[in-house]
């Protein structure tokens, strides 16, 4: 069965609620363990400009380590809580498909392990 997390940013000065729109990553982990990560193609305009390089780098970080160690990945990013960058949602295949605004979100998103560009 395909996993997902979901992983928004959350600038320092926004303590609020979890925001749908702030999704900018999202990770699919399917039967056999592989890990694909997936980035919002517009990332940019959502992360505050001080904010950019740490998520250029975490993109490639993620990247490595979905190939590397794909299950220590998704367990870490399933349960991030302080930083820039929080769980939004994770659950199965079937919880994404009920959902349809974080669908709506995936058509936004760019695969990464794919090796398309960021920008």
């Amino acid at each position: 069965m395909t996993h997902f997390c979901a992983l928004e940013y959350r600038a320092e000065e926004l303590n609020g609620p979890s925001a749908l729109e702030q999704v900018i990553i999202l990770f699919l982990r399917n039967n056999i363990g592989a890990l694909r990560v997936f980035a919002h193609r517009d990332w940019r305009t959502i992360v505050q400009p001080r904010d950019q390089e740490y998520i250029q780098d975490i993109l490639g970080d993620f990247t490595e380590r979905a190939e590397s160690a794909p299950d220590a990945l998704f367990k870490q990013v399933s349960s991030l809580s302080v930083g820039p960058l929080t769980t939004y949602a994770v659950g199965t295949g079937i919880d994404l498909k009920a959902n349809l605004n974080l669908l709506d979100i995936c058509e936004k998103m760019v695969d990464l392990s794919q090796n398309e560009p960021l920008v």
